[in-house]
């Protein structure tokens, strides 16, 4: 009983929160009576005889897991779930749809009866249901069988599973082919065995799955035949299927062709292990998150705007986003294994790709984006990609392509199978920029032709053998560099200029080049280096007006324009020893060097071609300067109709056998080289006036000469009497007879002659000639005209006066001097002379200047002597003074006379003059000195005479100076002008003698070597400056300015030598030397004296007495 008791709280306790938390429960129809009561729960029968203790609390238990839910379950109508049986219900009030009630009983009792009384034992056999097409609309109740395990209601009009929610043994739901809408399940739906669900043939618009942990399957209509409009599969970490279950999709979620599907959440499916399909619906959100196993996403044909709804997408190998509205993909998340990207019939106007975006797709090896609105594709560092399909051709608006640093791309195209393993952007109407670089594995072609490309890089594509580029608007080559494979390189019909920037292209074999902008083709040796294989070069419609190609080892074929449409002026063919044809590549000339009738062609170079082996062509052409050389293998050369004027330039022609250079400008063929094979030689029209004996010994097996018809020219020749002329014509060292001689002219012994009076007015004469070739071997004809062309002219006659005379010195022009002394001329000659070399108006004298003249004709007239005489200078005229006076014993130079006297001429002639031989010097007396001048011509001046007095020299002057020594004065007398002597130099204690001055202080110190004595008296003073190292008033050191001071002597106040100061001189000049001496010893004496007695007075001064003394006797 304890027991019991203990079970019946517990139920009336649960009983009593289904009271609280579920009013609507309570308060169903089913459930008549207002309060529960637990001993009618369950019929106490059943209670006796089959529950017991263990059943009953596992059935508590899940009644109380059941009602302490979190959440409400999510339903449509939660009056359908019904928590427990009451005491008393039978089948029919249980379960309200009576065709539900049936199947129920009868799976639960074996009868249909449906008013029998429902037991929850009876219902809990109940592990498996099938009620297929029996009219059910209401499910409520379904959730009391408790251990159902597989439930089947197909074809019924049931329109709400909620009733279904806490089925936790439920593994198999099968509710195909019913009336429901919105298909919810989630944590709450209770469901924890679901594995397995079927809802086909509902009128579904919205599948909201999610957190059913065991769910594997689910079955649901796609396709036309759906109507859904929203799909969300979350949380369901078992589930491999949702689809139709067709079993192309088996382990798929597929909902391809539903048409009405907008959105789609599917997130956190780890076991969804093939593909996701999304196809052909009208999606515009999508959410695709934490699917790690799928490798197939197919969402095209949708209205997706942006992937960036597709995360967490570890083993997402192929990935299909056709045919949205995708503007961009730079929002892409991160897909490691993603090999497949196809992005086609999007909204896409650049396609970008970089570092950034091959670390999200480090495996990515084909992407799609066709039919989109591209104008950029820049993709690169994508280590694994191998295709990309773009729009090309007329479809496309692509503008700028880049492709770089892709190491496994094969192809970039439209996928067409004519491009599949090419680079292919053909026909691309707007596509003008092209970067295609570090392609390593592209392989087979590089096709961007018919496009508009401006600027185009090609770089690194080692393995690309073929690259087609013609007709864009490239200007240059140089963009194109390390293709190592290249053979076949097309440029035609753009915009080059020059191909001299083109990089090497080791294998190159075929380069074409036509209707560009080149006006000349240089292949060099430095391009050999780089084009080794090079065999085929095609430059036709261009505005060539050079060819210059050297040095290319394979080179056999060169196409380029000519005749009429070409502008060719210079041709040059060097070098190559595999050339065979070099033409417009017309049929006729397949195997020839053809140049004919190119208007311009002036000058051709062709050398060293050692296989050419037909024919050369360069006839009608305007050559002047032409080299053949080397070609052994041709037979036939046409140089004929050019400007030619020799042939030295053929040579090592082994081969040739026919030769035609008629209609040309030959004069000569002494320089014709040797043809051993030569037979034919054709030089009509030319202007050849000697067949030379050599041609036979060079050409040994000529046997046919043709040389009809030379016009030869000789140079004019103006004649003023009879014109003789001489026969130069030479056949085979033989002369040839004059024939058909114009205007009377006779000949004999190989000269022609005309009378003069037979060619007056007429400005040519000429004879023909005409014979067979003198050469036994040879047959021909050498014939022709040689014309004379000669002018009749006079001999002009010059006039002038014989002789003329100008000054000295005189500027006259030629023109000048014609005029003076009249001079003319006859014929309107132009007359001249060498009147400017041969005069030198500087110096007098007579010259011969020699009058020529020529008329317009070149006939030089008798010339004319005329003597021009230069004058001489007039004579100098002399100006001087008329005397000057000197005393007695003055020496004068001549130079110094003439300076003193202010001699001079008018034109600068030298002055001479008689005055060292007549002036006496010495003596005192008046005399006449002459002055004379010649000039340059030896004209004399008129001579002019001066008086030169010399006198007695006058008394000397004395002046005194005055030395002072600071008051003490001694005075000297000296002539005016000479030096003074220099007295001693006087010392003063403490002081340094500076020097003599004119003034006590300052002054203008007196230099004994130059200063004279003046004529006045003047006073020297002697200055000092004190030393500053001795003075007694301790001025620190500093110099003092000179100043005079007195000097005091020895042992004596300042006062009392100012007494006796007046009174002592200076020794003069010349006094005894004895006394001197004799008074210095007694000064001497006393002043030791003074020292031994009287020191500390001395002290100071003991110096200063005796330097007074002895300036004193000075």
């Amino acid at each position: 009983m304890k027991s019991k008791a203990k079970y019946i709280i517990i139920v009336g306790v649960v009983l009593f929160q289904s009271l609280v938390a579920y009013p609507l429960i309570t308060m169903a129809e089913e459930n008549d009576s207002k309060s529960v009561n637990i001993e009618t729960t369950l019929e106490p029968k059943e209670v006796e005889s089959t529950t017991s203790e263990t059943e009953m609390e596992a059935s508590t238990k899940e009644v109380v897991e059941e009602k302490t839910s979190q959440k409400s379950i999510i339903t449509n109508n939660l009056t359908q779930e019904k928590s427990v049986l009451q005491a008393g219900e039978t089948y029919e009030s249980t379960f309200p749809d009576a065709a539900l009630a049936t199947v129920i009983a009868k799976a639960a009792t074996g009868s249909e009866d449906i008013t029998q009384e429902v037991s929850q034992t009876d219902l809990n056999k109940i592990t498996s249901l099938t009620a297929t097409s029996k009219g059910i609309v209401d499910l409520t109740g379904i959730n009391l069988l408790s251990k159902l395990a597989y439930l089947s209601m197909s074809g019924n009009q049931i329109s709400d599973i909620s009733a279904l929610n806490g089925l936790a043994n439920l593994s198999n739901l099968n509710v195909s082919s019913n009336q429901i809408t919105s298909f919810n399940l989630n944590a709450n739906s209770n469901l924890p065995m679901l594995n397995t669900v079927d809802i086909r043939s509902n009128d579904l618009n919205n599948i909201n799955v999610q957190d059913q942990s065991k769910l594997r399957t689910i079955k649901c209509d796609t396709g036309s035949s759906s109507e859904l409009t929203e799909v969300m599969l979350k949380n369901l970490p078992t589930l491999i299927a949702a689809s139709n279950s067709s079993n192309p999709v088996a382990d798929d979620i597929a909902f391809s062709s539903t048409p009405g599907l907008s959105k789609v959440i599917l997130e956190n499916l780890p076991s969804t292990s093939s593909s996701v399909q999304l196809d052909h619906c009208v999606i515009e959100e999508l959410v695709i998150n934490n699917l790690p196993k799928v490798s197939i996403v197919t969402i095209n044909n949708n209205k997706i705007t942006t992937l960036e709804g597709l995360e967490d997408l570890a083993t997402l190998s192929s990935l299909n986003a056709g045919n949205n509205e995708l503007t961009e993909i730079e929002n892409m998340h991160t897909f490691p294994s993603l090999q497949t990207l196809n992005l086609s019939s999007n909204a896409l106007t650049n396609m970008v790709m970089n570092q950034a975006t091959a670390e999200k797709f480090p495996l990515l090896r084909t992407m799609d984006i066709r039919s989109n609105i591209l104008i950029k594709i820049d993709i690169q560092n994508q280590s694994k990609l191998a295709t990309i399909i773009c729009d090309t051709g007329s479809s496309s608006e692509l503008i700028e392509v880049t492709l770089k640093n892709l190491p496994e791309l094969i192809a970039a195209s439209n996928g067409s199978n004519q491009v599949k393993d090419d680079i292919a952007f053909s026909s691309t109407p707007g596509l003008s920029k092209v970067i295609l670089e570090n392609l390593p594995s592209t392989s087979s072609s590089v096709q961007l032709d018919r496009c508009v490309i401006e600027e185009l890089v090609i770089n690194n594509l080692p393995k690309v053998s073929i690259v087609t580029i013609n007709n864009n608007k490239i200007t240059t080559l140089e963009g194109l560099e390390d293709l190592a494979a290249l053979s076949s390189l097309n440029a035609g019909n753009n915009e080059l200029t020059e191909i001299e920037s083109m990089h090497a292209f080791p294998k190159l074999q075929t380069l074409t080049l036509i209707s560009n902008k080149l006006t000349s083709i240089i292949l060099n040796q430095a391009t050999a280096n780089g084009t080794p294989n090079l065999t085929s070069i095609d430059s036709r419609s261009n505005d060539l007006t050079k060819i210059d190609i050297q040095d290319q080892p394979k080179l056999t074929k060169i196409i380029c324009d000519t005749g009429s449409s070409a502008e060719l002026t210079e041709l040059t063919l060097r070098n190559l020893p595999e050339l065979i044809a070099a033409s417009n590549g017309s049929n006729a000339v397949s195997d020839d060097i053809a140049f004919s009738a190119t208007p311009g062609l002036s000058k051709v170079t062709l050398e060293n071609l050692l296989a050419t082996n037909v024919t050369i062509q360069l006839d009608h052409c305007v050559i002047e300067e032409l080299v053949i050389n080397n070609v052994p293998q041709v037979a036939f050369i046409y140089i004929n109709n050019n400007k030619i004027t020799t042939l030295e330039g053929l040579g090592n022609l082994t081969a040739v056998t026919n030769l035609n250079a008629e209609n040309n400008e030959l004069t000569e063929l002494e320089n014709i080289p040797a043809f051993p094979k030569l037979k034919t030689l054709t030089v009509n029209n030319n202007h050849i006036s000697v067949l030379p004996t050599s041609l036979k010994t060079k050409n040994p097996v000529l046997t046919t000469l043709s040389a009809t018809n030379q016009t030869i020219t000789l140079k004019q020749k103006v004649i003023v009497s009879d014109l003789v002329l001489d026969n130069e014509v030479k056949n085979f060292g033989q002369t040839t007879t004059a024939k058909s001689i114009s205007n009377n002219g006779t000949y004999q012994n190989n000269q022609v002659t005309w009378l003069f009076e037979d060619v007056q007015g007429v400005n040519a004469v000429d004879y023909q000639f005409s014979e067979p070739i003198q050469e036994a071997t040879i047959q021909g004809t050498f014939s022709g005209k040689v014309t004379q062309p000669i002018k009749v002219s006079t001999v002009p006659v010059i006039t002038a006066d014989t002789e003329m005379t100008y000054p000295k010195n005189a500027t006259i022009s030629e023109a000048a001097f014609f005029k003076d002394i009249s001079a003319s001329v006859t014929d309107d000659a132009i007359l001249t002379s060498d009147f400017e070399s041969v005069v030198d108006f500087v110096k007098a004298g007579t010259y011969e200047v020699t009058l020529n003249a020529m008329n317009e004709d070149g006939v030089e007239a008798v010339s004319v002597t005329v003597l021009v005489h230069i004058a001489k200078s007039p004579a100098p005229v002399i100006t001087a003074d008329k005397e000057i006076t000197y005393t007695q014993s003055t020496e004068v130079s001549t130079t110094e006379f003439l300076v003193a006297i202010h001699a001079t001429t008018n034109d600068g002639s030298p002055i001479e003059s008689d005055l060292d031989t007549t002036v006496n010097w010495s003596k005192v007396g008046d005399y006449t000195v002459t002055l004379s001048a010649t000039n340059e011509d030896g004209v004399e001046a008129i001579p002019v005479k001066v008086a030169v007095h010399i006198v007695e020299p006058p008394a000397p002057t004395i002046s005194n100076v005055i030395f002072d020594v600071d008051g003490v004065q001694t005075t000297e007398s000296h002539e005016v002008g000479e030096l003074v002597s220099e007295p001693l130099t006087p010392t003063k204690e403490g002081y340094t003698f500076i020097g003599w001055y004119d003034e006590k202080t300052g002054g203008n110190k007196w230099d004994f070597t130059t200063d004279k004595m003046p004529g006045y008296n003047i006073t020297l003073y002697a200055q000092f400056s004190k030393d500053t190292n001795k003075g007694e008033d301790g001025d620190g050191g500093k110099a003092s300015v000179a100043s005079s001071m007195e000097v005091t002597p020895s042992g004596q106040s300042q006062s009392e030598n100012s007494k006796n100061s007046s009174n002592i001189k200076l020794p003069a000049t010349g006094d005894d030397n004895a006394t001197v001496l004799l008074v210095g010893l007694g000064l001497l004496i006393l002043g030791l004296f003074i020292r031994l007695t009287q020191k500390n007075i001395l002290n100071k001064r003991r110096c200063n007495w005796l330097l007074l003394l002895f300036w004193i006797r000075r």
